[in-house]
């Protein structure tokens, strides 16, 4: 019975377990100072908030959407060189303008039903 107790115990322990970083916070193999960073590591961007304490909290890109039930008719690229939220997909709403995509190409998406 005892060594129940101390198997569950151990497992226990082990799941609260985190790599305790001086200063910034671990995120997969790499170590953020505290503060807010964008990271690229997934498609095509997020954000990622270093607390303190080593808590780290995360948030990606919002859908590709257009505000007042807009038309979506065409998007706007990623762009890695941009901070969060920047660096996300936009959509190119119906009616609105887009300076930055005036004398620009974008893709107009081809959307299909079966």
């Amino acid at each position: 019975m005892k060594g129940y107790i101390c198997a569950i115990l151990l497992i226990c322990g082990g799941m609260v377990y985190s790599e305790k970083v001086r200063d910034g916070c671990l995120f997969g193999s790499d170590v953020f100072s505290v503060g807010i960073h964008t990271i690229h590591t997934t498609t095509p961007c997020s954000l990622l908030a270093c607390k303190p304490n080593g808590q780290i909290i995360t948030a990606s890109c919002p859908l590709v959407a257009c505000n007042d039930e807009k038309e979506v008719i065409g998007i706007i690229a990623a762009r890695s060189d941009k901070p969060y939220p920047d660096c996300c997909i936009k959509p190119i709403c119906k009616g609105t303008y887009y300076p930055e995509v005036d004398d620009k190409p974008y893709h107009f998406p081809e959307i299909g039903f079966e």
